[in-house]
């Protein structure tokens, strides 16, 4: 499904870490990380026993990874690192901050419409919680002045 560099010899060099070392780094799962691979943001070399091999590389991109995905989807990630790795130089980098600020704006307009949702929705709980408290209010005085005939 998606392209391996061709196999690497099994000893690992100080710049090469483990699917498990990763995951232990980065506090996620073996299983995340199989899952990004799925997805096609992260394509690791592969030992003669087919062993996955993530390069220094691809262990800062699990970073980005790790980080980004609590505001951007995958496959926006993923957009941004296609936009970068066709022309890694200081041009694809222009272009992938560029169309980050817009993914930044989108993200920050839909927080600031999902903000003024939640304030009238707050607004609407507190007239409805000020209308129980008063009724509540109103029968306990009523419960009181029967309780004095």
């Amino acid at each position: 499904m998606f392209e391996s560099s061709s196999p690497i010899p099994q000893a690992l060099t100080e710049d090469d870490f483990t699917i498990g070392d990763l995951a232990r780094e980065l506090g996620i799962t073996t299983r995340a990380i199989r899952y990004y691979e799925e997805c096609g943001l992260i394509t690791p070399q592969r030992t003669n026993g087919n062993q996955r091999r993530y390069t220094r590389k691809e262990r800062g991109r699990f970073k980005l990874i790790v980080r980004a995905k609590e505001v951007f989807t995958l496959e926006e990630i993923k957009e941004l690192f296609t936009i970068y790795d066709s022309q890694p130089d200081k041009i694809g980098e222009q272009q992938q901050f560029i169309r980050l600020c817009e993914m930044m704006t989108q993200k920050i307009n839909q927080i600031d419409r999902q903000l003024e949702e939640l304030h009238k929705l707050r607004a609407e709980l507190q007239t409805a919680l000020d209308d129980i408290r008063l009724k509540i209010w109103i029968t306990n005085q009523d419960a009181a002045k029967l309780a004095h005939k």
